[in-house]
């Protein structure tokens, strides 16, 4: 008697090809996260065009197999027809996240309408007509093979995908993937449901095996192409990247500036280094934000934003040609120096509380801040590059500073605000949000602020990891620069031990 085992020994093949097609096998061995990134966006974005006919093409086939007396099968694919609509609707809405994820840890940002709009890839297009031929054809029934292979597909490999994404991207990845992590669920039932429709035509109507069995066969072959062409288009995509990479890289011209009492002038006066005198100007243009917060714009009318701060800080600089783009600054807290951003924030009782939680001393935090880009850039793709370079060249510095001494920790915290979405890059990029403290609004920025913290570069994003080494050659922290930061931890460990003593 021919059963459902006699369709799965005829699907077994295709079953095996499909396994060790290339886009599985991609996936597989893939330990790219920017690829795999891509490929979920490309996956998403073709998907749409073989999702959203998925209600159509089962009732047609209701439609078309009850006009053949196949009353049972009929009755069962309309059934089913309702479970499938607007599924289209989470890939696109998965897009979306998975596009505004990337755009705010990436230099070159995606278009997710952009990516809507390309042309159906061969294997989406093998897989769309396949559905039509069998629909219009003779064999109609073959709608129940072909939902039964490619509901099968999460069950078989859902875990192995949402498993590698998790590994390279973080468990939060799982928000952006609504179409598979549900499909991992509904689709368990039914398989079991078009196993059990299934086996009854084939029992009951033997002479329908092959044309099951064929059907069932080419979808996964098509399915195996689609996945193919989303593996290529990402790859395709990351090498653009990185090209365009290479070539923007050059335009900015970068610069370290030391705090004034680490260089051999630091009695020179802060008012006279024209190069601070930019960096305030800068800062207060940007901040101003179009009359958001006055308190950055002169009475003659120029932009300033002065603070106490700058000259016992690190400035990281960018300049197009001679032009000031893009700073960040970065503060060693010293017992003797004045408080940081952070700590004028919360205040010098929470701040103290906040050291405790952490379990650090004031000398082994780090903030970094001022994190400004020229909004002259800002429409175009240099902004996000800019931004993440300057994040990148802090991380560098910070790293530096704490490997120059064995016994103090380079703790980096973070004041970041919300409005420019400064927070949401810094979680992207692997800083956390400081346990107990909550977002703060500041008057001085009319913002809600995060404080973010990050205790080992380790934890960080491996692509923001790789970026922080390209920008530690970029402001050349050479080996004279590295014994000046460990003289000077040393230096504020000696501090740090008299003023402990005195107390």
């Amino acid at each position: 008697m021919t059963s459902l085992s006699d369709y799965e020994d005829l699907l077994a093949p295709a079953r095996e090809r499909f396994a060790q097609s290339f886009g599985v096998r991609a996936l597989e061995s893939n330990r790219d996260a920017a690829l795999c990134e891509l490929f979920l966006m490309y996956f998403c974005a073709l998907g749409v065009y073989m999702t959203k006919p998925v209600e159509d093409w089962i009732k047609r086939a209701a439609t078309h197999c009850t006009s053949m007396g196949l009353f049972h099968v009929g009755r069962a694919l309309r059934l089913h027809a309702a479970a499938e609509a607007d599924h289209h609707l989470l890939m696109i809405a998965d897009l979306r996240s998975l596009a505004s994820r990337w755009n705010v840890r990436h230099a070159f940002p995606i278009d997710a309408d952009a990516l809507l709009s390309r042309s159906p890839s061969p294997g989406v297009v093998k897989y769309c007509q396949l559905h039509e031929e069998s629909i219009a054809g003779e064999t109609p029934f073959a709608q129940i093979a072909i939902e039964y292979e490619i509901e099968m597909l999460p069950l078989r490999y859902g875990d192995l995908v949402i498993g590698r994404c998790i590994e390279l991207l973080g468990a939060d990845i799982l928000s952006c993937c609504s179409f598979v992590t549900k499909h991992i669920k509904l689709d368990s039932a039914h398989t079991d449901l078009n196993a059990g429709i299934l086996a009854d035509l084939i029992e009951c109507s033997p002479w329908t095996l092959p044309a099951l069995a064929s059907a069932g066969s080419s979808v996964l072959d098509a399915y195996a192409s689609f996945l193919g062409d989303c593996v290529q288009l990402a790859q395709d995509h990351a090498r653009s990247v990185e090209n365009q990479s290479d070539i923007d890289q050059p335009f900015l011209n970068w610069t370290l500036k030391l705090p004034s009492h680490w260089t051999p002038n630091c009695e020179i006066e802060s008012s006279s280094l024209e190069w601070l005198t930019n960096v305030r100007a800068l800062r207060g243009r940007v901040l101003y934000d179009n009359g958001r917060r006055p308190r950055f714009r002169t009475p003659e009318g120029g932009f300033l934003d002065p603070d106490p701060i700058d000259v016992r800080a690190f400035h990281i600089l960018a300049y197009d040609d001679a032009t000031l783009v893009g700073c960040v600054r970065l503060y060693h807290l010293e017992p003797d120096g004045p408080p940081c951003v952070t700590e004028r924030i919360l205040g010098e009782r929470t701040f103290s509380e906040m050291l405790q939680v952490l379990n650090v001393r004031r000398i082994d935090i780090v903030e970094i801040g001022r994190w400004i880009v020229d909004p002259r850039y800002r429409a175009t793709k240099r902004d996000l590059a800019l931004s993440i370079q300057l994040a990148a060249a802090s991380g560098a510095l910070a790293k530096a500073l704490a490997q120059a001494s064995d016994e103090l920790r380079g703790y980096v915290i973070c004041a970041a605000g919300t409005k420019d979405r400064q927070n949401m890059l810094l979680t992207r990029v692997g800083m956390v949000p400081v346990s107990g403290i909550g977002p703060i609004y500041c008057e001085d920025y009319k913002d809600d602020v995060h404080i973010l913290c990050c205790s080992k570069t380790q934890q960080l994003n491996l692509q923001f990891i790789g970026l922080i080494d390209k920008m530690e050659k970029e402001i050349r922290l050479d080996d004279s620069l590295l014994e000046s930061f460990r003289v000077r931890w040393e230096h504020a460990r000696r501090s740090s031990n008299s003023l402990q003593a005195t107390t």
